[in-house]
């Protein structure tokens, strides 16, 4: 069986880039919304233009409640593969950012016990699903897992789709085996190959080599 995706996101600097695509991640994620880990999208291209192995790993721009006009101007000067729009945007624009982007274009859904019905509603729009924690004042970034006790549903309806799927939400070494056993396709992560808020090689190493095992 194939391994999982794996997105490591929150990104903050020149050596978190270089570490992250070092190892040779498939997603490196950068943050172009309010917190902790907002990114200035001018030093998001820089530091993409600085880095070696860059174009085998896809980078994913991740925005909360965008407008249009914003998330075309950042992708005008930062090479974007994915556009992850977080907040509570509506299929309509979802399909709005696709068709003026050309772009993929993944959708993140707060976790709760009807999140497959939130799934079949942006299935004509979408190329992915994020599905992350919801934690009350904060989009995303928590650290916090959700109940995985449903994931093989999320998984069914992605695979009949044809769609992405990554899990989000305080992921780390110890815990991602329920999720392979699971049969996962894409596992994101930000705290959990972290030190000191800066991302970790030899974590990220670590967590890479146990996805593989799987």
């Amino acid at each position: 069986m194939k391994s999982p995706y794996v997105k490591i996101c929150g990104n903050q600097s020149l050596q978190d880039v270089q570490t992250t695509v070092k190892v040779g991640v498939d997603y490196i994620g950068f943050i172009f919304a309010e917190s902790k880990r907002y990114v200035k999208p001018k030093d998001v291209a820089n530091w993409l233009k600085n880095v070696s192995n860059v174009n085998r790993t896809k980078s994913v721009g991740v925005f909360v409640n965008p407008n249009l006009k914003e998330v075309e101007s950042i992708i005008q000067s930062v090479p974007l593969d994915v556009i992850q729009l977080h907040g509570i945007e509506s299929p309509s624009f979802v399909d709005a950012v696709k068709k003026t982007t050309g772009k993929q274009v993944w959708k993140a859904l707060h976790y709760k016990k009807d999140v497959v019905e939130d799934m079949k509603k942006f299935c004509s729009f979408v190329d992915g699903f994020v599905i992350d924690s919801q934690v009350k004042g904060m989009w995303g970034g928590t650290g916090i897992s959700f109940d995985w006790s449903d994931v093989t549903q999320y998984i069914s309806v992605a695979k009949k789709e044809r769609k992405q799927l990554f899990i989000a939400g305080g992921i780390n070494e110890e815990n991602v085996e329920y999720l392979l056993q699971k049969g996962v396709q894409g596992i994101d992560l930000a705290s959990g190959v972290e030190s000191n808020q800066r991302k970790d090689l030899n974590r990220i190493k670590g967590f890479l080599e146990r996805v593989k095992k799987s």
